[in-house]
């Protein structure tokens, strides 16, 4: 059965001499597996250049409805990025998007406001010329809706620190491993219900943002099974101390 969509690529692996298995998630089916044949083949056009991570792109694909390899057949860019593949804070981000994502959520797993969600971050991710230090916490948090285990709406002066473990807010003397300092629970708390243009705009201090960015990692970490060390956290450190 042959089935056309658009799909947002999450990881590639070289195969052979000229193929590549990805991982790309789908509109129409979710999370799949595909391997690509003749990437790098001359004699049928190299189509390496738009079958990168974060690449945005359209197939029409071969669905045997099973967890295992799926063939595509056909393979053109939805948009091709201008800037985002060539900016080092952008395309850091946008590693830190696919790898929390690809961590976060299974085989076959569909749902269109998961694809709308990263198809969006990209799009703004592409487009945005101020400043993006704060956009990976606000995609964290928007992630963590969609996925059913977002910080809990119970923000109050009397609850005012954040626990990663229980996912709400606590009184102000409960401390733990697990939670967040009062300065940075406010801050939480102000960019949940933001939407990414915020990010231009927003300004939250250093120290804050990093222990933001830390705790919510570890909060996924808590909440998702076998969510495991991200890797392109170290580099965001690096772009943003």
């Amino acid at each position: 059965m042959l089935i056309k969509t658009r799909g947002i690529i999450l990881k590639s692996i070289k195969y052979g001499e000229s193929s590549l298995i990805q991982d790309i998630y789908t509109e129409e089916l979710g999370l799949k597996s595909y391997i690509i044949s003749g990437v790098r083949n001359k004699k049928k056009g190299n189509k390496a250049g738009i079958l990168q991570v974060m690449s945005l792109v359209e197939i029409v694909a071969y669905n045997k409805n099973s967890d295992g390899l799926n063939r595509i057949k056909e393979v053109k860019a939805e948009r091709v990025y201008q800037s985002l593949p060539f900016d080092i804070v952008k395309s850091s981000i946008g590693l830190f998007i696919t790898e929390v994502t690809r961590r976060s959520i299974s085989q076959n797993e569909q749902h269109a406001s998961l694809f709308s969600l990263l198809h969006d971050s990209f799009i703004h991710l592409e487009e945005c010329s101020g400043s993006i230090s704060v956009f990976p916490i606000l995609f964290l948090l928007k992630l963590s809706s969609e996925l059913g285990f977002a910080p809990a709406n119970n923000f109050t002066e009397a609850r005012p620190v954040f626990d990663i473990l229980e996912g709400e807010y606590q009184k102000a003397d409960h401390r733990s491993e697990y939670t967040i300092s009062v300065d940075a629970s406010q801050y939480l708390y102000s960019l949940q219900f933001e939407e990414f243009g915020i990010s231009e705009h927003f300004k939250v201090p250093k120290t804050i943002r990093l222990e933001l960015l830390n705790k919510l990692v570890d909060f996924y970490r808590l909440h998702v099974d076998n969510f495991g060390k991200i890797k392109s956290l170290d580099i965001l450190h690096e772009l943003f101390s």
